[in-house]
């Protein structure tokens, strides 16, 4: 049985912890840590190239890509596998979607994704960030002055750790025992997943 639980985040600070064990009494699978210091909005520097550069995807395997300020137009997976790492910095990364969630930003193992006064965006139709973790270890996701939009879900599984500092990442979904640190920003809010387990929320003070 799957249980859904939302909650929008006010602009005061609180906090969530979970933990998954054998008993009947208490197991919520994902762990959030939520601190609410201020609610100013990220603000970008519009000033990006004229022509975007198209790519028909993107793979970042073992090692890392850096882009700075310029406007990429992905028609196609953005990948980050094999301990590899994506640093945008002041970056605008539109990825062209035919249908929901055609094309998506994923994570796997050691991975890292770090966004600075950046902006990601599904255009067209929404697209997703999924981070899973694998033998080799989990992603770190960090968001810092930037924007996630028009997207499904930021989606962190296993024991992926998601950083946000004044940014507005809307929609995360909470999986096994991701952790979500959230500091500022506007417009983000958990979504928690139970599944065939009682679960329990400490210290989460729920939005209007």
């Amino acid at each position: 049985m799957m249980q859904r639980v939302v909650t929008r985040s006010p602009n005061r600070s609180l906090s969530t912890r979970s933990r998954r064990g054998t008993s009947a009494t208490l197991a919520l699978v994902g762990v959030i840590a939520w601190i609410v210091t201020g609610c100013s909005s990220p603000s970008l520097d519009p000033s990006a190239p004229d022509a975007p550069t198209a790519l028909s995807g993107l793979v970042v395997n073992g090692l890392t890509r850096s882009f700075g300020n310029e406007t990429l137009e992905i028609t196609g997976d953005v990948l980050i596998t094999g301990g590899g790492s994506l640093l945008l910095d002041g970056t605008t990364i539109n990825i062209i979607q035919g249908f929901e969630e055609e094309f998506v930003i994923r994570l796997s193992g050691d991975s890292r994704l770090e966004v600075r006064n950046a902006l990601i965006r599904g255009v067209g139709h929404q697209t997703a960030i999924i981070a899973e973790s694998d033998a080799s270890g989990s992603p770190t996701l960090v968001f810092t002055n930037s924007v996630f939009t028009n997207h499904a879900g930021l989606r962190p599984f296993g024991e992926t750790v998601v950083t946000t500092t004044n940014s507005d990442i809307e929609e995360v979904q909470v999986h096994d025992r991701a952790i979500v640190n959230v500091t500022g920003g506007e417009g983000l809010y958990p979504v928690f997943f139970f599944e065939d387990i009682d679960g329990e929320l400490a210290d989460l003070v729920a939005g209007p």
